[in-house]
């Protein structure tokens, strides 16, 4: 007899929740994961008692079977791996490991290898690979030779339109989102707006469900969030008790995190003016450890995010009210050990011994019809953007993280990097020396970006047609843009005073410097044009 570490973890779990492009079906399928593994947990065949489950959400299990055979271990893990192809019609797989172990922080390591080096193994290449990673969710367990994608229809039920053409596997998932049972992150999420005495109202599952109309001129925003260094840090831990520990506080600061920030931007308040009733104006997609994202009003998202960072930050270091302990003293814990065991590794994550938590996020503003896919895939090249930003300069470590947003006008977007283009130029009179000429200064320190915000908010005193002109004249170049921006300037003085005051205290800028651009290290830089795309996210005008 010994003691074994089994661990799980959902194979391609972006593809899969994204899988589909209806948000209600993908709703389903993070739904599903979390569904799955309560049901997997309650299993009376799974010889684990409830000290011993370390973490088990949707997408990851860690858990401990001690006195066990090898044996055992095995078939706690084949069992897991079935039981999640069944009950999913064969489309969610999860690859189980299990490992002996005397040192927990090297079986963990060494766990969470094999589970890496299995995937990199499969075939993700060719027809097979490509239908698999890229197919909708209801057409990919066509390539399990194995299981059946024929349309499902309930006995003794009249199939309609929605139903009829549905795999098993998708079905399962829309009855999750139909059927009125509560999803459990929901359910979690509640449960915390209530603790703090703050209705929560209805959490939606569809787009349209955010307004009070059908209008299709309405912007919204997706919002994707993930902690720096998380990886490392979870591996470094040294025992199974601050493991199980540092879990459960990481999912409590996640939703105290996203509580205060729908209280401080606005989303509560909101909440009980609504003409919907009582629906919740944003949309939880994926709530996974420090993996999170939303959908939300455009006039609430850029308050939330900035919020949500900022919390997420401040709380992670947050003493209780005896100004002595901390609130999560497991993560404190952690974070210590971590610094004592990889010194330069701490030194990066945890500059000047500031031992807090920091996310890297990316915001995708367009019209409420833009692809949720590209929502998807333009939210995680910002979100990879942040962090690295965040790889590269430590001081934003210092000032709570990284956020990166682009505001989306087309019905098509580009490659992040090519957007980006369009906002770097050498102005033709430029000394060749002074480097290059930067429209944008995304992404931001979480620090900055509130200050960014109230820079934005300065400008909706100017009126729009003012703002219009000044956007589209610095893409002209900077002899251009400086001119257009001292004459707007002269007949806006009473806002050229607020607005000089933020960009000389937050942005670098000379006292009594009449040009929009500062120096920063060669380049020339502004945070105008970032100023202006967020204060056309104004529903009053």
């Amino acid at each position: 007899m010994g003691k074994y570490l089994i661990v799980g973890d959902v194979d391609h779990i972006q593809d899969y929740v994204f899988g589909s492009t209806r948000l209600r079906s993908i709703r389903g399928a993070s739904a599903f994961l979390d569904i799955v593994a309560e049901k997997v947990k309650l299993s009376p065949p799974l010889p684990l008692e409830s000290k011993d489950i370390l973490r088990w959400r949707g997408g990851q299990i860690v858990a401990l079977l001690k006195n066990g055979t090898e044996a055992q271990a095995e078939a706690i893990c084949a069992y897991i791996e079935d039981t999640y192809r069944r009950l999913s019609a064969g489309e969610a797989s999860i690859t189980m490991k299990y490992e002996p172990y005397d040192n927990f922080s090297d079986s963990i390591a060494n766990v969470f290898r094999k589970i890496q080096n299995e995937k990199d193994e499969r075939q993700t290449f060719g027809s097979y690979g490509e239908g698999w990673l890229t197919s909708s969710y209801d057409h990919r367990c066509e390539f399990i030779p194995s299981l059946s994608s024929a349309c499902h229809i309930p006995i003794g039920q009249k199939p309609d339109i929605a139903r009829k053409y549905m795999s098993r596997a998708a079905l399962k998932r829309w009855n999750i989102v139909t059927s009125g049972s509560e999803i459990p992150s929901d359910r979690d999420l509640k449960c915390k707006f209530s603790a703090e005495g703050i209705k929560t109202g209805i959490i939606p599952y569809k787009p349209e469900d955010l307004w009070s109309n059908d209008s299709d001129e309405r912007y919204m925003a997706f919002v994707m969030a993930d902690g720096n260094g998380f990886g490392q840090l979870l591996q470094s831990i040294p025992n199974e008790d601050l493991y199980r520990a540092y879990s459960q506080e990481l999912h409590q600061l996640v939703l105290s995190s996203i509580v205060m920030a729908s209280e401080m931007s606005g989303i509560t308040t909101f909440l009980s003016k609504s003409l919907k009733g009582d629906t919740l104006p944003l949309i939880p997609i994926i709530l996974g450890g420090d993996d999170m994202s939303f959908l939300i009003r455009d006039e609430h998202a850029v308050g939330f995010a900035y919020h949500l960072c900022n919390s997420f930050w401040k709380l992670s270091d947050n003493k209780s009210s005896d100004g002595i302990s901390y609130k999560y003293p497991a993560i404190q814990e952690v974070i210590n050990h971590f610094i004592c065991n990889n010194r330069e590794m701490g030194k990066l994550l945890f500059p000047n011994n500031l031992r807090r938590l920091t996310l890297s996020t990316g915001i995708a503003i367009a019209k409420i019809n833009f692809p949720i896919s590209l929502f998807r895939r333009t939210a995680k090249e910002l979100e990879e953007s942040a962090k690295a930003k965040i790889r590269s300069e430590p001081n934003y470590i210092l000032e709570g993280g990284a956020i990166d947003f682009a505001v989306i006008t087309t019905s098509t977007v580009q490659p992040l990097d090519d957007i980006r283009k369009q906002y770097t130029f050498v102005d033709e009179f430029a000394d060749t020396f002074s480097g290059h000429t930067l429209l944008t200064q995304r992404p931001y320190t979480v620090k900055q970006f509130g200050k960014l915000q109230q820079l934005s908010e300065a400008f909706k005193n100017i009126p729009r047609s003012k703002r219009k002109l000044l956007y589209q004249e610095f893409f002209k170049g900077k002899a251009r843009a400086t001119e257009t921006y001292q004459f707007v300037m002269s007949r806006e003085k009473e806002n050229k005073e607020k607005l000089d005051d933020i960009l000389r205290d937050q942005f670098n800028y000379e006292r009594g410097n009449d040009t929009p651009f500062h120096k920063d290290i060669r380049d020339d830089k502004t945070p105008i044009l970032d100023a202006l795309e967020l204060a056309e996210l104004n529903p009053e005008e």
